[in-house]
């Protein structure tokens, strides 16, 4: 059998990392012993995909892709030693010990093996993941602010959200699609009466949430909540380090210091906190400072994002769009604690990117659902012009197997970039800039610094 070095290497799950970036998880290094039982730890979502496995870490929230040559390994781990697997799999006892120390030192050994699960195998996957990895689910309209860059113009309750009975429906289907994990945002998702049942009926099903929150409703009692509904960690937002400029951004006096003391409040009772901060005109120099703020306050790090033209944001793109070299000032921004940032902040880098099987994950591993069950690959699109279906009349296996807004975002090949370099690494960037800007998803990211030379 030819010799095939077997690899396993992070995978990013969205925004140009894995959300294991802000979880420590300590391993103590040590060396395999060959007569040794060896099996795959319980606590592990393990997935079929045609490059290898995608692995999740429900304890270090870390995702994993692995060739076929680690694939062939990983599946022998069920009891048996190492001498074993390296014979049975074909490969050098040397390469498979050093290999099977890697997954030691990852945490992903242990007793009661983790299933391998061969979902959707019908459908012929080659740029695009079998079945979605995270869903971004849009659960209410309803907030009590009105910030200037919302993408969803959130506001008073839509009287066409979907019922309780109705999200338990799509909580189901997403665990039979082996969705890594959940993200339950608004809206102000805290305003939603039922979020915390549909959290814990979510950790019933073993699927991880999360939440991002503007932090004006998080008192001591939701807390107590969102504990018992074990969301995973809390995302708070923040555009400025002035309360002053933070409290005009988002339309209501003191949603600064509402937002700092839930953050405190959560970190009090041992619940993992992330800030959001979004970069545009009037904060993009204030962003090493946002972050030496988050390093302060002691949260698990920060998630750097690119200001986007939808929703209400457009109506004040003027004032918030920056051009492509002050974006670039935040490329290399250094910090003390992880900063997870937009996939645009990597493609321009020179740095290898975890991300080089899809570019933009849309449809391709991620899935969005907005609380009138209308489905997309991207939130961030209009919902009447880029709509893949509704979960009232389509399940989600259907759209994503068959939506053709699906199928055409797992074809896209921007004529502009056909001949750029740096292609394999990008992907084009942006859908939703590209499609904002010219009306077309095979349009170049509008903020491309090749674009900007020609």
């Amino acid at each position: 059998m030819e010799y095939i070095e077997p690899i396993i290497e992070k995978f990013a799950l969205n925004s140009g990392n894995s959300c294991g970036g802000f979880f420590s998880f300590k391993i103590c290094p040590s060396e395999i012993n060959l007569t040794s039982k060896l099996s795959r730890k319980k606590n592990l979502i393990i997935r079929e995909e045609f490059f290898g496995l995608l692995i999740y870490d429900k304890d270090s929230k870390e995702v994993y892709w692995t060739n076929d040559s680690a694939s062939r390994l990983i599946r022998l781990l069920d009891g048996r030693t190492a001498r074993e697997i390296s014979k049975k799999a074909g490969l050098n006892l040397k390469i498979t010990n050093y290999f099977l120390d890697k997954l030691n030192n990852l945490g992903l050994l242990g007793k009661n093996p983790a299933p391998i699960l061969q979902l959707n195998p019908r459908i012929k996957a080659k740029n695009f993941l079998r079945t979605p990895a995270k869903a971004y689910w849009i659960i209410n309209k309803k907030c009590n602010l009105r910030c200037k860059h919302c993408f969803t113009n959130s506001g008073p309750s839509d009287k066409n959200e979907l019922s309780f009975n109705e999200m338990k429906s799509v909580l189901r289907q997403l665990k039979e699609m082996g969705v890594f994990q959940i993200s339950l945002s608004g809206g102000e998702p805290f305003l939603y009466e039922n979020i915390f049942k549909l959290g814990e009926y979510a950790n019933k099903l073993g699927l991880d949430i999360y939440t991002p929150s503007n932090g004006t409703t998080i008192d001591e009692e939701t807390v107590k909540k969102i504990k018992k509904a074990k969301f995973i960690y809390i995302e708070i937002s923040l555009d400025f380090i002035s309360p002053e400029k933070h409290d005009k951004n988002r339309g209501l006096v003191g949603t600064f210091n509402k937002a700092v003391n839930a953050v405190k409040l959560l970190k009090e009772n041992n619940i993992p906190v992330v800030i959001v901060a979004i970069a545009f005109k009037e904060n993009y120099n204030e962003i090493p400072k946002l972050i030496k703020l988050a390093e302060k306050i002691g949260v698990k790090g920060v998630r750097l994002l690119r200001f986007r033209t939808s929703g209400r944001a457009n109506l004040y793109k003027e004032q918030f769009e920056i051009p492509y070299d002050k974006y670039k000032k935040l490329f290399n921004i250094k910090s003390k604690i992880p900063v997870v940032k937009d996939t645009f902040f990597n493609f321009n880098t020179k740095s290898k990117l975890n991300y080089d099987f899809f570019g933009c994950p849309a449809g391709r591993q991620i899935i969005s659902i907005h609380y009138d069950g209308t489905i997309q690959p991207c939130g961030f699109f209009p919902k009447k012009e880029i709509n893949g279906g509704n979960v009232r009349t389509n399940s989600l296996l259907d759209v994503w197997n068959n939506s053709k807004v699906f199928k055409d975002f797992r074809n896209l090949n921007p004529r502009f970039c056909k001949n750029c370099k740096n292609f394999e690494r990008c992907h084009g960037g942006c859908r939703v800039e590209a499609y904002s800007k010219f009306k077309s998803l095979s349009a170049p990211d509008p903020l491309c610094p090749k674009l900007k030379s020609e």
